[in-house]
């Protein structure tokens, strides 16, 4: 893209904190600010995150954009004034959407295609000098692998400090408990079969490299789709790295008592069918949607190899550095 004079980052969530940091430090440094939300008068404050971005000498400007639909708020960002000299960066998380398309059972996915349509449908009509734009496909959260309500990783008490919402330390969703005297057993669920595979990036990897394109010359990005990855595995390769790291923390189950039997892993399968047979009974459910995409397969992952940052030497983080990263956390 065009060398930033000033950057302005819409929200300041789990990536948005990421973003920032990875933007305050580039040389030289543009003015950088990020829009929140007004105050709650009624909300606790939050200092601490106020706190961060003032240590990054990053400004914060306030305004309400919730009553405004994603539609208009991608279109008013992507109008330029006739002088040019804009650029516009997104992330888009999930799946490739080229290639799943329209239709999928998650709906929510049909913007996402619309939001691809409408930005090339304006780089054809403008001139040039208008406002450029690059969407960053980034996979899912790595993070998100291991939210129990997603359901594929469960029980797993490395990650209890590290993921928001309880993370990955309950028990799955159908899983019967275990006695109280005895500690739950990890679980990994598969989506559709082992060997599905899905490409993940965190969200620290996706703020450096959200930096680096932003500021990338020789070739420069501009109007297109990157696609990133930190990691792409099976859900077999993620279960056996779950079970590395479990004996690190002295995460241990009695699998048979009165024998002293242990497992370490519980391993489960939820075929294509069952997930579209538990959609089509709470068809609502935005997480079983979510499910039945990603066993289906189809645009969930790219190999890493291939990927922009890799060809720029722009490491990303692998799902076995990930966990043994949150393991010594803990």
């Amino acid at each position: 893209m065009m060398d930033p004079s000033t950057i302005l980052v819409l929200g300041v969530g789990e990536l948005g904190l990421s973003i920032l940091t990875a933007l305050a430090s580039l040389t030289p440094k543009p003015p950088i600010t990020v829009l929140l939300r007004p105050p709650n008068p009624q909300a606790k404050p939050k200092s601490a995150l106020l706190d961060t971005i003032s240590s990054l000498s990053i400004s914060t400007l306030h305004a309400d954009l919730v009553t405004a639909s994603i539609p208009q708020l991608t279109q008013n960002r992507t109008r330029r004034p006739r002088s040019g000299g804009e650029a516009l960066l997104l992330w888009q998380f999930g799946v490739d959407y080229d290639i799943l398309g329209r239709g999928s059972a998650q709906d929510l996915f049909d913007e996402q295609c619309d939001v691809r349509d409408m930005l090339r449908a304006q780089h054809q009509q403008d001139e040039v000098g208008g406002t450029e734009w690059v969407i960053i496909s980034t996979g899912i959260f790595t993070s998100f692998l291991f939210e129990l309500s997603f359901g594929v990783v469960g029980n797993f008490t490395p990650l209890l400090a590290g993921i928001g919402g309880g993370g990955a330390s309950g028990s799955l969703e159908g899983e019967e408990d275990e006695e109280t005297s005895s500690p739950p057993i990890p679980m990994v669920r598969a989506l559709g079969s082992w060997d599905t595979r899905v490409t993940v990036t965190s969200v620290e990897g996706i703020g450096r490299l959200t930096a680096a394109i932003l500021t990338a010359s020789n070739p420069r990005v501009a109007n297109e789709v990157v696609h990133v990855a930190g990691d792409t595995i099976s859900y077999q390769q993620l279960a056996d790295i779950v079970e590395k790291a479990v004996p690190a923390v002295a995460v241990v189950a009695v699998a048979d008592r009165g024998t002293g039997k242990r497992e370490g892993l519980r391993r489960e399968l939820w075929s294509t069918e069952r997930l579209r047979e538990e959609l089509r009974m709470e068809p609502g459910d935005s997480v079983r949607k979510y499910r039945v995409v990603f066993a289906e397969g189809r645009g969930v992952a790219w190999e890493v190899e291939g990927m922009w940052g890799f060809r720029r030497g722009v490491e990303g983080v692998g799902v076995d550095e990930w966990v043994r990263g949150m393991v010594g956390r803990k």
